[in-house]
């Protein structure tokens, strides 16, 4: 933010929409941290709620450092290399430990046990914070037709057991693949039918299906999020439907950071907040 500013004073530019932005997001920053203090939230959990979403300032940064279109070549290739040096890593780690059994899943577990580890509960998989790029990094793989690094990254995602790289990837892949060739909608539901058909043949055969790969370990999940959207609903008010509870005003599943990220903003911010 501050080498944005920087850079700011430094020019002529004066980006309207990109201020206009910034300032209204302000305001509604505001808006629910005063209605937060107006109703007692504690201190500790405001911020915990504050501090995911002030990275939103970063904006006029990207902003300026994006405004080249080499700068961004460069930077989607350090993540295209990145996405890379995780993919090895993760498919090198399951090789020494679900399929050799080389290195013991307690031992990976107490090495790896912190805030940005979080383990599957199917063999010794796990999900790390970083592989929200692997999706993103499959496109642009698909894009440049490398299609090894394409098919590599899908198997580490599938590794990672976590539906939603899972969407994802498909939903990127298949965006980027019907704005680039004219796609018809018949062609659309025929492809749908053909992978549906795949997967229940899959599944049939028993060479491969979703439901034995996550096994039970994501019911408990599943009941967290349906126990979440039923708690923010039974708690709207004619008020807070517009503008929220204020920060740090959770419910009683959970008090900070939701499982559904959407939920946890229309519930302290409400639909404008959304």
């Amino acid at each position: 933010v501050v080498i944005s500013l920087y850079c700011f004073m430094r020019t002529d530019d004066f980006p309207k929409t990109i201020f206009w932005f910034i300032g209204s997001f302000t305001v509604l920053l505001l808006l629910s941290y005063f209605i937060a203090i107006a109703i007692g939230a504690f201190p500790e959990y405001i911020m915990e709620d504050i501090k995911p979403l002030i990275y939103f300032y970063i904006l006029l940064f990207y902003y300026y450092a994006s405004s080249s279109e080499k700068v961004v070549e460069k930077a989607f290739n350090l993540l295209l290399l990145s996405a890379k040096i995780m993919t090895v890593l993760y498919l090198i780690y399951m090789v020494l430990t679900d399929l050799t059994g080389i290195i013991d899943y307690v031992f990976a577990y107490q090495a790896l046990k912190s805030d940005s580890f979080l383990f599957r509960g199917v063999g010794s998989s796990f999900f790390y914070k970083g592989f929200i790029f692997l999706p993103i990094a499959a496109v642009g793989f698909f894009r440049r037709r490398q299609y090894i690094w394409l098919i590599l990254v899908s198997v580490a995602i599938y590794f990672t057991y976590t539906r939603g790289l899972y969407l994802l990837l498909v939903f990127g892949l298949a965006v980027y693949y019907m704005r680039t060739r004219h796609v018809s909608i018949v062609k659309i539901i025929a492809l749908a039918l053909v992978l549906l058909c795949i997967y229940e043949f899959l599944g049939v055969t028993e060479l491969f299906s979703l439901d034995k790969s996550f096994q039970e370990n994501r019911e408990e999940s599943d009941i967290t999020r349906v126990l979440i959207i039923e708690q923010v609903m039974d708690a709207i008010t004619y008020w807070s439907f517009f503008i929220g509870h204020g920060f740090g005003y959770g419910i009683a599943e959970r008090f900070t950071h939701m499982e559904i990220s959407y939920m946890d903003i229309f519930h302290k911010q409400g639909i404008i907040g959304i």
